[in-house]
């Protein structure tokens, strides 16, 4: 909505929001994509500029698209969400009339997205279009994204997939001739059983590699430090894993070729629910059994995109969070009861038996893991300054997590007093 529509719907008020209902129902409808029918269409001429992030405030709207689609276009060409266009009626930028035309065919690969689990997971899913015979040899070409240069991942999963020729588009320009393809695999939903298949065939090879890893992996979020996600005792969690024969592995640190040698040919895989997770968007089924962890309540992350992959699947969604969820999961403190975890893992099969330790009887090592928490995302307003902000906080924060997961009787007593109340008008 460009700022003259916003601003007549708010001088509008109230009134005006009852007539306008059966408009949005129906702009709802129009963008709905149905099932994956392997359609296709080609653009001859179409226009290309950048793809734009458009934010108001820290709400982030759809992307405007980098490409100019004509008002006809169907609905799937457009960037797709959980069974609709997302972008679909957020105009694009103008592209001159002398704008130079890019000579040739290309294969419409998607727009280039910085954010590896987003990108993977959105805008890598039209590929099987070059299983076709008559676009095979048709080079890829992505969009880019306003002032970024594209990153160093894109080059390692169009190797992983098996494409040769790939380049990203600026613009403004028009290209000769642009082959679209829709989604085999949305953001919020399974993949499409007919794009499984191609994966299957077009990733065969990567069963037929010798493995590198070992067959059991821990890929938690502990190591990556506070402000990035991670639950209250995943570091605790994992040793306790490494002890029961499970190897941790860091996806971020190795390639994405020797990321899918390790999924692929591994037995057991406990998954912290995050991006490492979407590498299985782009994999063929895989013979491992998985469980996911989540880190938000009722997260569909992991059915999502494992549920066709998974050999079997085990999701644990007994989480809760503390702090404000509204800003995502960097502003909130994930808790689960890492022996639940461990209960869970062991009645599903990936363990066999339970360890003896328990988290919330080693007081300075759970204070420690949330004092990270607090070290990252300091609430120095929420507390009266003192010279010990961060011990204050951690400990009553960690008081408070025995209380959440054990219940009062069970939480040990700080001794730490509370803070005195802030004054207002005063810097305390």
């Amino acid at each position: 909505m460009d700022e003259t529509a916003r601003s007549t719907m708010t001088a509008a008020g109230k009134a005006a929001r009852p007539a306008s209902r059966p408009a949005a129902a129906a702009a709802a409808q129009a963008r709905q994509v149905g099932p994956f029918a392997e359609r296709v269409t080609v653009f001859e001429g179409i226009g290309v500029t950048r793809n734009l992030p458009d934010a108001v405030g820290r709400r982030q709207l759809p992307l405007r698209p980098g490409l100019c689609f004509p008002p006809d276009a169907p609905p799937w060409v457009y960037d797709c969400t959980g069974g609709r266009a997302t972008n679909m009626g957020v105009p694009a930028p103008s592209v001159p009339s002398d704008a130079p035309l890019i000579p040739g065919t290309f294969v419409y690969g998607g727009p280039v997205w910085h954010s590896f689990g987003h990108f993977i997971s959105e805008f890598v899913h039209r590929l099987w279009v070059t299983e076709l015979p008559e676009w095979r040899d048709a080079p890829v070409a992505f969009i880019a994204t306003e002032g970024r240069s594209p990153p160093g991942f894109l080059g390692q999963i169009m190797a992983l997939m098996g494409v040769r020729d790939w380049r990203v588009l600026e613009g403004p320009a028009r290209i000769e001739r642009l082959v679209v393809a829709e989604q085999g695999k949305m953001l919020h939903c399974p993949p499409a059983p007919a794009y499984v298949a191609f994966l299957r065939r077009r990733l065969a090879q990567l069963l037929d590699a010798p493995p590198r890893f070992p067959r059991r992996l821990a890929v938690l979020r502990g190591h990556l430090g506070a402000g990035h996600g991670r639950c209250v005792g995943e570091n605790w969690l994992l040793r306790q894993l490494t002890q029961l024969g499970y190897a941790e592995f860091r996806p971020e640190t190795v390639p994405i070729a020797d990321q899918a040698n390790a999924y692929v040919h591994a037995e057991k895989i406990v998954f912290s629910e995050g991006s490492a997770i979407h590498l299985f968007d782009i994999l063929p089924p895989v013979r491992a059994e998985i469980a996911v962890l989540n880190r938000r309540p009722g997260s569909h992350l992991g059915r999502d995109s494992l549920g066709s992959k998974a050999a079997r699947l085990h999701v644990f969604d007994d989480i809760r969070l503390l702090g404000d969820p509204r800003g995502g999961l960097t502003t909130s403190l994930g808790l689960f009861d890492p022996r639940k975890v461990l209960g869970f893992l062991q009645e599903t099969g990936m363990i066999a038996s339970l360890p003896d330790a328990d988290l919330l009887d080693e007081a300075p090592e759970l204070a420690e893991d949330v004092a990270a928490f607090v070290r990252a995302r300091h609430p120095v307003a929420a507390v009266r300054s003192t010279k010990d902000d961060e011990r204050l906080l951690a400990e009553t924060v960690a008081y408070l997590a025995r209380m959440a997961l054990r219940g009062a009787a069970n939480a040990a007593p700080t001794d730490v007093a509370p803070p005195p109340p802030r004054r207002r008008g005063t810097g305390a």
